[in-house]
């Protein structure tokens, strides 16, 4: 947050080489040396956690029932409930009521939780974005220890066909790093008319469609519709509908769209993980109940000390 900050008091040139040096390779592993030795401490992953990075690796996103990931029941429901509490406050009613957002330029998306610069997060939403079967799979593909950087719970109201896209409707590449790993956890189902992520898959860093319409992480990309086209007319696009309880995972310098909801709601646990080079992003606090049980990696999300135990 401070980053940008200061960018903003200095000429766009400046600014552009400043953040042109943040992401350059030996600046970037430099800051990360505490968080890729870390990373090189995890257990190997095994089963569907090697299977979900495959996935990630090859195209970009990958969806899933929590259940497969995250055995203990208990967490889904939880994390249901929370995130369905969060939802269900007067204040996020009346902007529903109302279909305008009080926070941020996406009007269209009410936020349980909120923006600021610090949040406390609910057990149920802390003990979901920091269990360690998740967090396994995120530090996997990062290939460092990984900080959380964003949590929210959101509902998506439906949009009127006149309505133009914006901000995350439009095609584009996220900026906050050279790769940002968002995770969607879905109350309801989400099917075309309820708001689905649009992936180019292939598209992620070091995918084979890493280079099409490139943006340095700096600045992110808005890509205009034509563009991307003829990947689209080659059924490059996957559309990520779901179930109630799935699991979605995506690198969102990839490039691209989604949460415009046509005729349903949709509401969603929304998650991005970053490693510590990354622009902006939260700080997060959790209860002494759910920080006793983290491990390394799930303190080190929260910027916690390491645990004595």
């Amino acid at each position: 947050m401070l980053a940008g900050k200061l960018l903003t008091r200095v000429s766009p040139g400046i600014a552009w080489a400043l953040l042109r040096r943040r992401f350059e390779p030996q600046n970037w592993e430099r800051r990360n040396g505490p968080a890729r030795e870390l990373a090189s401490r995890a257990k190997p992953l095994v089963g569907i956690q090697q299977a979900i990075l495959w996935g990630l690796q090859t195209d970009g996103v990958v969806s899933l029932p929590l259940s497969r990931l995250v055995e203990d029941e208990a967490v889904a429901r939880e994390a249901r409930r929370a995130a369905i509490e969060a939802l269900d406050r007067p204040k996020v009613n009346s902007q529903i009521e109302r279909r305008w957002s009080s926070s941020g330029a996406k009007w269209y998306v009410v936020r349980g939780l909120g923006l600021g610069a610090s949040r406390r997060l609910p057990d149920g939403l802390a003990r979901l974005v920091l269990d360690r079967h998740l967090l396994g799979v995120v530090n996997g593909y990062l290939g460092v220890a990984a900080r959380l950087h964003y949590v929210d719970a959101w509902h998506n109201f439906p949009v009127r066909a006149a309505d133009p896209a914006i901000s995350a409707e439009s095609w584009h590449r996220d900026h906050e790093d050279i790769s940002v790993l968002k995770v969607a956890f879905m109350l309801d189902g989400v099917c075309p008319d309820s708001g689905p992520l649009f992936y180019v898959r292939g598209s992620q860093p070091g995918g084979p469609l890493a280079d099409l319409c490139p943006a340095f992480s700096s600045i992110g990309a808005r890509i205009r519709d034509a563009e991307v086209e003829a990947v689209i007319a080659l059924g490059q696009v996957k559309v990520c509908t779901g179930a109630p309880g799935d699991l979605l995972l995506w690198d969102g310098v990839g490039l691209h769209h989604g949460g415009r909801a046509r005729r349903r709601d949709r509401r969603v646990v929304i998650a991005s993980y970053t490693s510590d080079v990354a622009l902006g992003g939260c700080r997060y606090r959790a209860s002494e109940s759910v920080v006793h049980d983290l491990d390394e990696s799930g303190r080190y999300a929260l910027r916690l000390a390491p645990s004595r135990r």
